[in-house]
């Protein structure tokens, strides 16, 4: 495959899934933010803005129609879900060739509804756009499973959503969960139920979480369940054992052998597989989640190494 070709599934993948990844974040807390307290709105809010690495650390953030407008519609802001909405569009423009008829019209159609049609009349008007926004998205990838052959492409489209889900999962954990481990959360049994709440339902993880853990909501099976769940869409395991397949079996496709992206996702599937939650809940818990982070870099950095900014020479050695 083209590295051109790979490069624009890549990144319309990852586009499309932190342009689901966002506004399911923004909904979901949008929608709790009726059962808080005004009082914490602004801390409440700081959160989702850090997960979205978008928090400002001397700036409180604002909390009003203007800015969730800004955060959803904005042409200039390049995180926004309508920047990300129109990327993905972009790449796969250029891709057209490679992808379905039906994938294009999907995405196609998401940003001209998105450019067109800014919902006024406050916060239940922008909550039901963005509903229909993640339920689009997840149209498109049922279209994408559907529709087009599972070969080199669609790998490259499936270690696209999964590294950015693998990514954000773990920043959702360390922006969530690093500071109870601090000791310095201050909110009431209730108020931390209704941000665990939030935690599981930024991830879909709600019912599968209490499916499982029928003893109640509390940080640890909360860790356990996002970092090492082998099942569960969302988990970071799970995402970087499909991160490792697919790797393989483009490596396979292209006639070459593991590579280093291929060792890197290895080594981090070994610490997910055989890792305790306790041991991370007994340690630096920010360090770890961060270092996931990382990690998830290095496989990004390798892929493009070996797929997209490949010299000539390592082509033919390969």
């Amino acid at each position: 495959m083209l590295s051109r070709v790979a490069d624009n599934l890549y990144w319309m993948s990852r586009y499309l899934e932190r342009a689901e990844r966002s506004s399911r974040l923004v909904s979901v807390n949008l929608n709790l933010t009726t059962e808080h307290a005004s009082a914490v709105s602004a801390s409440h809010w700081r959160r989702v803005l850090e997960a979205l690495w978008l928090a400002e650390p001397d700036r409180e953030p604002r909390f009003d129609e203007e800015s969730l407008a800004e955060l959803v519609f904005s042409r200039q802001r390049h995180t926004s879900i309508f920047s990300c909405v129109a990327a993905a569009r972009n790449n796969a423009r250029q891709v057209r060739e490679e992808i379905s008829a039906e994938m294009w019209e999907r995405i196609n159609r998401l940003y001209l509804h998105m450019r067109s049609d800014a919902p006024g009349g406050g916060g239940t008007r922008l909550l039901e756009f963005l509903q229909s926004v993640v339920e689009t998205l997840h149209l498109v990838q049922g279209t994408t499973d559907s529709t087009m052959s599972h070969g080199e492409g669609w790998r490259f489209i499936q270690v696209g959503q999964h590294i950015e889900r693998a990514m954000a999962t773990a920043r959702l954990l360390g922006v969530y969960l690093a500071p109870v481990r601090g000791g310095n959360s201050g909110n009431a049994p209730q108020r931390g139920f209704l941000d665990w709440v939030g935690l599981l339902n930024s991830c879909s993880a709600f019912e599968p979480y209490c499916k499982i853990y029928a003893h109640g909501i509390e940080p640890r099976g909360i860790l356990e369940f996002l970092l090492f769940s082998s099942e569960f869409p969302h988990s970071v395991r799970f995402c970087v054992d499909r991160m490792h397949t697919h790797l393989g079996d483009i490596a396979v496709a292209a006639g070459q052998r593991a590579g280093r992206a291929q060792r890197l996702t290895g080594r981090l599937q070994a610490q997910l597989n055989f890792g305790h939650v306790d041991d991370i809940m007994r340690g630096d818990l920010a360090a770890h989640l961060k270092d996931f982070e990382k990690q998830c870099l290095e496989i990004h950095d390798a892929i493009y190494q070996a797929y997209i900014l490949y010299s000539f020479d390592d082509a033919m050695i390969a």
